[in-house]
This record gives C-alpha cells, sequence and structure tokens, in this order.
C-alpha cells in the first residue's frame, strides 16, 4: 500500500478524513487502473529492456566481464530487480518505498562491489534511454520519475560518499 495512505488512516484513527485526505486517497485510487496497465507492459518488455541494457552496457565497457566475475549475470538480474521494484513502487505511487526499500540497500551493494558511481549512472542512465524506446509514451510516462529516481539514488549518493 501506499505509504501516505498508511499515514492517513493512521492519524485518522478516531475521527473522520479531511477533505485533503479524502483527496489525496481518491486521486491515487483513480489511476489505480492505468498504472496496473503500465506494470503489465513492463512485464511484457522487461526481457527485451534487460537484454538490450546489458549488451550497450557490455560494449561501452568492454573490459567489464574480466573485473567483475559473472557481470553479464549479475548485471541482468540487478538490472531486472531494480526495474521491478521501480515498477512496483509506480503501481503503488510511492517513491519513499522505493527509496527505503531498495535504493539504500541497493546502494549499499553497489559500494562494496567497488563499482564507480559513473558505471552505476551510465548503466540506469542506459536503463532509462531503452526504456523510453520501449514503452509506450502513457506507460513512460508513468515510470519515468521512478527510472530518474533510481539513476540518481543509486549514482550521486555514492559518489557524495567517496567524496
Amino acid at each position: 500500500m501506499n505509504r501516505r495512505i498508511q499515514e492517513i488512516f493512521t492519524a485518522a484513527e478516531g475521527r473522520y478524513l479531511t477533505q485533503e485526505e479524502q483527496d489525496y486517497i481518491s486521486q491515487t485510487a483513480a489511476s489505480v487502473e492505468a498504472r496496473l496497465r503500465a506494470m503489465q507492459e513492463v512485464s511484457e518488455k522487461e526481457a527485451s529492456i534487460v537484454d538490450a541494457t546489458i549488451r550497450e552496457v557490455m560494449r561501452a565497457y568492454p573490459d567489464l566481464e574480466q573485473k567483475y566475475r559473472a557481470a553479464k549475470s549479475k548485471g541482468t538480474r540487478d538490472i531486472a530487480l531494480a526495474l521491478r521494484f521501480a515498477t512496483s513502487a509506480m503501481v503503488r505511487n510511492d517513491p519513499a518505498a522505493f527509496q527505503s526499500e531498495l535504493l539504500s540497500w541497493f546502494n549499499t551493494i553497489l559500494k562494496g562491489i567497488g563499482l564507480s558511481a559513473s558505471f552505476v549512472e551510465d548503466t540506469y542512465k542506459t536503463l532509462e534511454r531503452i526504456a523510453a524506446r520501449e514503452l509506450t509514451p502513457s506507460t513512460l510516462e508513468k515510470m519515468a520519475p521512478f527510472l530518474s529516481q533510481l539513476t540518481i539514488a543509486l549514482s550521486t549518493r555514492r559518489a557524495e560518499v567517496k567524496e
């Protein structure tokens, strides 16, 4: 569930919802069907988006397999996971949950592996670009903020931590 909606219901225990709270819940609920359709499209196109992203990253970084064991298979797994979490956050319309459920944890993992912030940024900008090419405009409109959040959180924070 969307964290904001959970917070609304928690805060409203023993009272009626305010008009602002009602409006937020109504607006969120009204867009659920469209967000679920977008999720279905991402699901159907996941393999082509992830495969194209990996191909471009491997082309841009030809020595990646020599530096990191199983880089292609692990990269494929990680990009698919990130795309799935971004899609889940889009369905819930909840960037805060996305940040706390995946991005903070994933950022720590990437730092531990030793991947540079610029490599991570290149990888997830490539994912954004491929998704923009593969998804319909309607789905991309819903996904773009979450894909951008993914790129920014995984590259910028890591750069700040390393400095």
